[in-house]
C-alpha cells in the first residue's frame, strides 16, 4: 500500500490519469476514471475527478451522484462542495444548491460561497425558486 492507502496498481492508475488529465485527453482519462472509481468508490477524489470530467461530457445529472458522494466521504473538502454545488444549481435544484453552501459553511469556510451570497443575482435566483 501506498503513503494515501492505494495499491501500487491504483497509485498508477491515479499517476496516469493525472498525465491523461494535463495532456487534455478527456475520453482515455474517463475510462481509468471509470475504473477507480467503480474498484475504490471509498476515494473522494476519485468521484470528485470523474464527476467534474462527466459533467462536461456527458452533463449535470450523469455527474450529480458521483459529486454526491465525493461530498459523502470528505465534507469540509471545498472542492468538492462547490462541485455539487455547481451541478445542483445547472440542474436548476436551487434549494439543493443553497442547502450544500449552507452545510458547507456550517463545516468550513469558502470565499467562493461569501462572494455567491453577497451577490443579488443569486438571492433573486433563490428567492424566486419554489
Amino acid at each position: 500500500m501506498t503513503r494515501q492507502g492505494l495499491s501500487e496498481c491504483h497509485a498508477a492508475m491515479w499517476a496516469r490519469a493525472q498525465r491523461l488529465s494535463s495532456e487534455g485527453d478527456s475520453p482515455a482519462l474517463i475510462e481509468v476514471l471509470k475504473v477507480l472509481v467503480a474498484e475504490r468508490p471509498d476515494v473522494g477524489t476519485f468521484a470528485a475527478t470523474y464527476a467534474n470530467e462527466i459533467k462536461h461530457s456527458e452533463g449535470p445529472q450523469r455527474a450529480l451522484p458521483f459529486f454526491t458522494r465525493a461530498v459523502e466521504l470528505d465534507p469540509g473538502k471545498e472542492i468538492f462542495s462547490l462541485g455539487l454545488f455547481h451541478c445542483l444549481w445547472e440542474l436548476a435544484q436551487y434549494s439543493n444548491a443553497k442547502r450544500e453552501m449552507d452545510r458547507f459553511l456550517s463545516v468550513g469556510e469558502s470565499k467562493d460561497y461569501e462572494e455567491f451570497k453577497a451577490s443579488k443575482e443569486f438571492w433573486a435566483v433563490i428567492d424566486s425558486s419554489p
